[in-house]
């Protein structure tokens, strides 16, 4: 007596020597593999598909539905079942390899906070741009100007503070008080322009240590 499998199998005109049909622990796992994992893949491919046509094109749902069982029609009476069946095998792969690469690429970057974030792959590559400027800022212009200026220990350490705080305030400037206000001015002109003149780097040093003094005195 035929089962479910071998109906499934006639009806969507797979090729059991390509798909190997028996190679498989159970019925049900063979029901997964065969039938369920390339059907979940051909809908996404015909949900792409008809979005990719029909994007603003209003209501359309009852035309989709035609397009999505002419889709999946043609491809069983194709004989292209067979091949899906492989394609999907190595899709799902894929997508567990990668949402699990996502999920950890977001961690990473957020820290794993999800409150007031949209998510996706555009606000990670955000995260990542953001933190390696700061990186090459840093390295290539914030310690380099420290070391030039020859400042004294309160005057540096001064100086780290304010940018601290300047990043924990997400680089708004509005948020800080008037002197640290102008000596990240200042930092943000010097990296603008590749370099310091002696100006700027007296200027930023004198500012340094009124705000050094100044938290003195407070």
């Amino acid at each position: 007596m035929a089962t479910i499998l071998d109906i499934l199998i006639q009806i969507l005109n797979i090729d059991c020597s390509v798909a190997q049909c028996s190679g498989y622990a159970s019925e049900i796992e063979a029901m997964f593999y065969l039938f369920l994992f390339p059907t979940i893949f051909i809908i996404l491919f015909i949900y792409i598909l008809t979005s990719f046509i029909f994007r603003g094109g209003g209501k359309v749902r009852g035309l989709k539905m035609l397009i999505a069982i002419g889709v999946y029609a043609f491809i069983v009476f194709e004989h292209m079942f067979t091949s899906v069946v492989a394609i999907s095998r190595l899709w799902w792969l894929l997508t567990i390899i990668l949402v699990g690469l996502f999920a950890f690429l977001r961690f990473l970057f957020t820290g794993g906070r999800e409150e007031g974030t949209r998510g996706g792959l555009p606000e990670i590559a955000g995260q990542a741009r953001e933190k390696i400027g700061h990186l090459i800022v840093k390295r290539k212009i914030e310690e380099p100007l420290i070391r030039s200026l020859g400042l004294e220990s309160d005057e540096e350490r001064e100086y780290r503070k304010i940018r601290e705080k300047f990043q924990k305030c997400g680089e708004n400037l509005s948020k800080l008080e008037p002197g640290e206000r102008a000596i990240m001015q200042l930092t943000m002109a010097i990296a603008g322009s590749g370099g310091a003149t002696p100006k700027q780097l007296r200027d930023l040093k004198a500012l340094l240590k009124s705000e050094s003094e100044g938290e003195t005195t407070h």
